[in-house]
């Protein structure tokens, strides 16, 4: 975990709970930080939907269609919150997306947890990534 990160919580099974019962969560979930200060509070996530507004992301796991709009809310704040990283900003050159690329080829086609370093020497070698450049990545 990195404290510059932004946290999401998504509560499952709120086909379990009754209406009241995702406050109740909220509120425990708001001690429980409290307590453990754990988390920045400006980099937790909130669900907003009209006026409730959680610190969690409350899931249906069973009906999908009572679900879809929370989906689609955590799916618009990741985009958003992605999107002003400054690591999503940053160019990448085309070399190592490349190099990337033979590296999941392998790995899909041998099926294999690890890679030796030889391996990985002659792939940086063949797209021309240098030592210094290779620790960037």
């Amino acid at each position: 975990y990195s404290p510059e990160s932004h946290v999401c919580f998504v509560g499952t099974h709120v086909d379990k709970c009754k209406e009241v019962d995702l406050e109740r969560v909220d509120n425990l979930l708001t001690c429980l930080l409290k307590e453990l200060e754990l988390i920045d509070e400006e980099k937790l996530v909130f669900f907003k939907n009209g006026d409730e507004c959680l610190k969690y992301f409350p899931v249906d796991n069973g009906k999908h269609e009572r679900t879809e709009s929370v989906f689609a809310e955590l799916r618009r704040t990741l985009v958003t919150l992605a999107r002003d990283l400054e690591t999503v900003q940053q160019e990448v050159p085309m070399k190592w997306i490349l190099f990337m690329s033979s590296l999941w080829d392998r790995q899909s086609q041998s099926r294999l947890d690890y890679m030796s370093h030889g391996y990985l020497k002659k792939e940086q070698n063949k797209y021309g990534i240098m030592d210094a450049e290779a620790v960037q990545m």
